[in-house]
């Protein structure tokens, strides 16, 4: 059966004075809009539309003893007073609504509020479930949401009487504002249509959500960073207690205690000893914890170590060193043999460690001599691998009880130092990550083929539940980057020609395994493009929370176009003057704008940068999320375009 339209009618908003409306015999004014439910029986939710009015100088707080009235077409025409209640949400959205459409000074003149009313009672899997699950859905104004995970969804009867309607009203858990104009802006069923491709998983749960305590060793080294994990946990209802060195910021700023439930100093200082402090802190927690957990590399062996201690959820030990030790990786990991045009290049990497710091390309042996004593220099042990030129690709997975519940291949463009376009002349071939695209552009097969080598490496090493971030180059891929044309030229991902395609069968050469989820910008990405929050399954995961683990990896459905992210780094030392960045991109090129997502500034105007050939570590200028639903090629124009049009400029310091 298809979804139809069930109820429509009018909403009236009646108010003492006002500027604009009709007003009755008594002096009042009123504003009517239409509204209609709307019904799908696969869907696991009920739309309610409703007009938001377009009402000149309108001054909510100005207005006296407002009051709305429900009527049903063609049934109750002439309307039914709602009553004031402290419970109904959903009338106080739509006085909102219509102050957050007379803010968009022209840029549009209608919209519209979605109501999403569940279809089953229960419980939310996570409190702000529909912000979280419609992040990166243009023209959306606000979202509002209102549930705690202590809260029982309610869910009532469809009626066509129009007290019983304000009920089913009165059970929306959130509320959508989209400007009107577009695909699903002004229709129930387009919008419900979208929204089923975002909720299609399990949303509402027959129980409540048990509540959670954890440990992660490491707070940060600012709020910025840690707000989206702090956010995740406060919406899972997991209580946060972190450890880490004595006078970290969250021992005296005076927001932590909305933040965390408990902070203990430790002394972090990696030894021996180490994991005896962290189980000793975690042992002291009243109430108990569940799990404990980190976002740091370089703790996750001792913070395993202390789980084993504790007796708590964790992946073995060995799992951990094999993920940080590249040695141990490449022992139970072997790459593929070089075959031919790879031989004479290298990497050289340090032994120890993630990221791309103190990395480097040589296509000879005398490369290989110079950037070994450069890594030397930074006092790091130099690991030399074989380079194969093909397309590097990530792979997030999440893993519960040994297998895959989702894995994403993620296209890495050429680093700086395989020939993309750089601001600066750096010297040695040092390795500056710069865009990723999805989906990736690989043949379906080849895929295939990284996603589960990456999935079998992974439960190999050990592991078995757990948020990972994996890097990885497919060899022999039937694609390749070549740079195009344009000024700066940038590089394209098509086929290779037929001479160029290697006779042997493709093959996965892992480069890094990474036991925790990515940085926070990548997990913004996948937010907006998929609605999974990788950072919320890394604390389900540390806490033994596997129902809910599964529930949250369920991707969107349905496509979801072309999505790009950038990073723009300061690739010698100084002292940073920005020129002209996204401010001004957003006046001179609002075209272009429009595109981009999301957009953060990573330095402050003014900040010294140490010259990254002398530390070994790169400071990020900035960054940027754009989307296209016209193709690749048009969001590799985007990508390229904004890079392009960001200008600053490094001053060396004297």
């Amino acid at each position: 059966m298809d979804g139809k339209i069930l109820v429509t009618g009018q909403l009236r908003h009646v108010s003492s004075h006002g500027e604009s409306g009709s007003q009755d015999s008594a002096g009042d004014v009123i504003r009517p809009c239409g509204w209609e439910l709307y019904s799908h029986p696969h869907h696991p939710f009920r739309i309610v539309r409703i007009e938001v009015p377009l009402v000149a100088q309108y001054e909510p707080k100005g207005l006296a003893n407002p009051r709305f009235q429900l009527s049903l077409d063609g049934i109750e025409p002439s309307g039914h007073a709602i009553p004031d209640s402290p419970s109904r949400h959903w009338t106080n959205w739509w006085s909102e609504s219509i102050k957050i459409l007379e803010q968009q000074e022209g840029r549009c003149s209608s919209a519209s509020l979605f109501l999403v009313i569940p279809t089953e009672p229960g419980f939310l899997v996570q409190s702000d479930i529909l912000p979280r699950r419609l992040a990166g859905l243009r023209h959306v104004l606000s979202i509002f949401h209102q549930h705690g995970l202590d809260q029982p969804v309610q869910c009532q009867p469809l009626t066509l009487q129009v007290n019983q309607m304000v009920g089913i009203m009165d059970t929306a858990v959130g509320g959508v504002v989209c400007e009107g104009g577009h695909s699903f802006s002004d229709d129930a069923s387009a919008f419900a249509t979208c929204l089923a491709n975002r909720l299609q998983a399990l949303w509402v749960m027959p129980r409540r959500p048990v509540r959670r305590r954890i440990v992660i060793v490491e707070g940060g080294y600012s709020l910025e960073l840690r707000k989206p994990v702090f956010d995740a946990a406060v919406s899972l209802d997991i209580d946060l207690v972190i450890i880490d060195k004595p006078n970290h910021w969250l021992s005296t700023d005076e927001r932590a205690p909305r933040l965390i439930s408990q902070f203990i100093p430790v002394d972090l200082t990696v030894d021996d000893s180490l994991p005896d402090r962290i189980a000793a802190a975690a042992r002291s927690c009243n109430p108990p914890v569940d799990g404990v957990t980190t976002f740091s590399d370089r703790l996750l062996c001792p913070v395993a170590q202390a789980a084993a201690m504790l007796n708590l959820f964790s992946s073995p030990v060995t799992a951990f060193e094999a993920a940080v030790d590249k040695r141990r990786m490449r022992e139970l990991i072997p790459p593929p043999v070089p075959g031919h045009g790879h031989a004479e290049s290298f990497i050289i990497k340090p032994a120890h460690g993630g990221g791309s710091c103190a990395v480097f390309l040589a296509r000879n042996n005398e490369g290989r001599v110079a950037a070994e004593e450069a890594m030397r220099r930074l006092g790091k042990h130099p690991l030399v691998e074989p380079f194969f030129d093909e397309p590097e690709i990530d792979v997030n997975v999440v893993l519960c009880d040994g297998v895959a519940l989702d894995a994403q291949v993620v296209d890495n463009l050429p680093t700086t130092a395989e020939g993309f376009p750089s601001r600066f002349d750096f010297g040695l071939k040092s390795w500056i990550d710069t865009d990723s695209i999805v989906p990736s552009g690989l043949v379906e097969d080849e895929q295939a083929l990284l996603r589960n080598t990456t999935v079998d490496y992974l439960v190999k090493a050990g592991f078995r539940t757990g948020v990972f971030h994996c890097e990885a180059r497919i060899v022999n891929s039937t694609s390749a980057y070549e740079f195009d044309a344009t000024q700066p030229h940038y590089p394209r991902l098509g086929m290779k020609k037929k001479d160029d395609t290697a006779d042997s069968a493709a093959a996965v050469a892992i480069l890094e395994i990474n036991a925790r989820a990515p940085g926070a910008k990548e997990t913004d990405r996948i937010m907006n493009s998929r609605g999974i929050d990788l950072y919320a399954l890394h604390l389900l995961a540390a806490s033994g929370d596997s129902e809910r683990l599964r529930i949250l990896s369920t991707p969107f459905s349905g496509p979801g176009g072309w999505w790009g992210q950038s990073y723009v780094g300061a690739e010698t030392g100084g002292i940073f003057k920005p020129i002209a960045m996204f401010e001004e991109l957003k006046t001179q090129a609002p075209e272009l704008f429009r595109h981009i997502v999301q957009w953060a500034m990573l330095l402050e105007p003014d900040a010294q940068v140490q010259d990254p050939a002398e530390t070994g570590r790169f400071r990020w200028v900035a960054w940027f999320l754009v989307h296209s639903n016209v193709s690749r090629s048009h969001l590799e124009d985007i990508l390229r375009d904004v890079r392009c049009s960001l200008k600053f400029d490094m001053i060396r310091c004297s």
